[in-house]
């Protein structure tokens, strides 16, 4: 590496005067960063589709691309030594955007008799039907996922919001968690037992259209051990699954389609997927054995 630019492993940096790199790209520009004193925010884009890194500038605003940021702090490169770094992900530093497509039917009359389905970037579809026969807004609904994949059991809260609280459950009806949500803006999920807690809150779903809506959930996606496909709600992935994400949102959809934009933090896992897709530093000790094997984001 040289002082005007050189190559370490699959990625070339400049500005190294001072010891730290002012911009980097990577592996063939599927990401590149700017810097400042060792700090760096690394951008790429993942396509749900060809299960590729591309370069962020190309990444469009189709939802099955997703927007990919990396927190990078490094130390200063010196004497031809090897720069050591690591990657925040609190508060979002590093993150991922997943764009979930929403539509509900138009004969829907309350929020406990739905006919909903979402779109995921791998083009999954889940379809959510709910069924109050005597249309009273306090009569609990049944609501059946795929056919059955999982069973929700919804009650309206009565309030304003008019944002039901349900039961989650298998359709052997083993107890899985919950789902409440005190705004069409701020949801909770939790696991059976309420150890493990998943917040979602979004901006104001009014008046939106074909603009995608943006939310954040406050915990990391569950692993991805294989690419996504139509799979049910387990006790282990309750709190950490969009799915259960875009089941919330329905409620608060209306008629019609929107998009909504989930903002998560990337977990370890994650993290170590990016890097080595994206042909980062020398990737030592890469990937943990103790962690589950990452396949997609």
């Amino acid at each position: 590496m040289t002082v005007s630019g050189g190559t370490v492993n699959n990625f070339d940096c400049t500005g190294l005067n001072a010891g730290y790199p002012t911009s980097c790209t990577y592996e063939k520009n599927q990401a590149t960063s700017m810097c400042t004193q060792g700090h760096c925010t690394i951008l790429t884009c993942w396509n749900a589709n060809s299960s590729l890194f591309i370069p962020p500038a190309s990444c469009p605003t189709d939802p099955q691309y997703m927007q990919v940021r990396l927190h990078e702090n490094c130390s200063a490169q010196v004497d031809g030594q090897k720069r050591q770094c690591d990657y925040d992900s609190t508060g979002g530093q590093s993150s991922k955007a997943v764009t979930l497509s929403i539509s509900c039917d138009a004969n829907q009359t309350d929020p406990t008799d739905l006919s909903c389905s979402v779109t995921d970037p791998y083009t999954v579809i889940f379809k959510k039907q709910c069924v109050n026969p005597q249309q009273e807004l306090d009569n609990q609904a049944r609501c059946t996922i795929n056919n059955q994949l999982w069973i929700e059991q919804c009650r309206s809260t009565g309030n304003a919001s008019t944002m039901p609280d349900c039961t989650v459950m298998t359709n052997s009806n083993l107890m899985l968690g919950t789902l409440h949500c005190d705004s069409a803006a701020s949801c909770t999920i939790k696991d059976a037992d309420g150890t493990n807690t998943m917040n979602i809150t979004c901006g104001d779903s009014s008046g939106a259209t074909n603009s995608s809506i943006f939310c954040h959930s406050d915990v990391s996606d569950c692993p991805h051990i294989a690419k996504p496909t139509v799979t049910p709600i387990t006790e282990a992935t309750i709190a950490c699954d969009a799915k259960l994400i875009a089941d919330m949102l329905m409620y608060g959809n209306g008629v019609g389609s929107k998009m909504y934009t989930i903002h998560t933090c990337l977990s370890q896992t994650e993290i170590e997927f990016v890097l080595v897709g994206i042909g980062a530093g020398s990737q030592t000790g890469f990937p943990d054995p103790n962690l589950p094997k990452e396949v997609a984001l």
